[in-house]
């Protein structure tokens, strides 16, 4: 059962969406995230096992824990304006190139500016 994110914080007109859930320790802020066993880990599009993503790590909170936002603004730096960033094949990655066939297909995020996205997990 994926947990149920809540809105946190209103940036402008769009409120953010997200919640402050386990993680498995390796996840880090900026990944992308699926809810297995209780806890968010990293998401892979090339399994069906660790989709579909539920958002991005905004912060870690504790060793165990993380803020995940599924929709709304957050800060990433290192992202291009204007791309659409999907669920990428290495474990939290995300990536601008359309995933093909097998990979499975999911956006996380469209970059407004080269470190604010707008996150909108559906």
């Amino acid at each position: 059962m994926f947990p149920i994110l809540t809105p946190h914080i209103e940036i402008g007109r769009t409120k953010q969406v997200s919640k402050i859930v386990p993680c498995d320790a390796n996840v880090e802020v900026n990944d992308v995230v699926y809810f297995f066993g209780g806890e968010a880990k990293k998401a892979s599009n090339s399994s069906v096992d660790t989709m579909p993503a539920i958002g991005i790590v905004e912060a870690k909170i504790t060793v165990v824990s993380c803020r995940v936002v599924s929709q709304g603004w957050t800060n990433c730096p290192g992202v291009v304006a204007g791309k659409t960033y999907y669920a990428g094949a290495a474990l939290g990655t995300f990536t601008d190139e359309i995933p093909v066939d097998p990979a499975i297909r999911q956006v996380i995020f469209i970059a407004q500016t080269n470190s604010i996205i707008l996150v909108n997990i559906e």
